[in-house]
């Protein structure tokens, strides 16, 4: 009789188990810009290069970021920039890609749960024309900014989804940017 009550005891714990549902994945967060037409350049080729190193220590917080800075920009590229042949080269490089986080407040801030944080991030991209000798034939540089103060006491996705909606800003700005300096001084090279 117990080694029947303990198979049903067994039993029981594997069926009560079985229910338990492991939590829903989280929702992944992306940033695309597919959507967007691409831009056309009459280069043999592109190259997507990184020149930024994050310290990833504080006051660096940018790869902490669900979309670091770096990878929205190169994702940038990959999704707009393409070939279509020619003798020149275009290089895409990727110079800054920060984020840093600056607690305010002080002792008395304390005492009434009002300490505030503050975020700034910056992208830089430079894009350049470089024929077969090595020479730069065209360039442009730009730089997008974006600064947040937020309280400090949010959730983990609450901080995440503010610097997710950072890093868009940032890279909308970037994006107008890069699109007007191609129009006016890439006309060359592009479609």
């Amino acid at each position: 009789m117990r080694v029947g009550n303990i198979r049903i005891f067994i039993l029981i714990g594997f069926l009560s188990l079985s229910c338990v549902h492991s939590p829903p994945p989280k929702n992944l967060i992306d940033l695309s810009f597919s959507h967007l037409p691409p831009i056309n350049f009459n280069v043999d080729s592109i190259s997507i290069n990184n020149y930024y190193a994050s310290a990833q220590k504080p006051p660096n917080i940018e790869h902490l970021f669900p979309i670091k800075p770096v990878e929205a920009a190169e994702r940038w590229a990959k999704d707009r920039l393409r070939f279509k042949g020619g003798l020149d080269r275009l290089v895409f490089s990727i110079t800054r890609g920060a984020a840093t986080e600056k607690r305010q407040g002080g002792k008395s801030v304390m005492l009434f749960n009002t300490q505030s944080v503050h975020y700034d991030s910056e992208i830089e991209v430079k894009l350049q024309i470089i024929d077969p000798n090595g020479i730069i034939k065209a360039s442009v540089f730009s730089r997008a900014t974006q600064g947040l103060t937020s309280k400090d006491y949010l959730t983990l996705s609450e901080r995440e989804m503010i610097w997710f909606q950072m890093t868009e800003s940032m890279m909308q700005d970037l994006n107008r940017s890069l699109e007007k300096q191609i129009a006016k001084y890439f006309s060359k090279w592009t479609d």
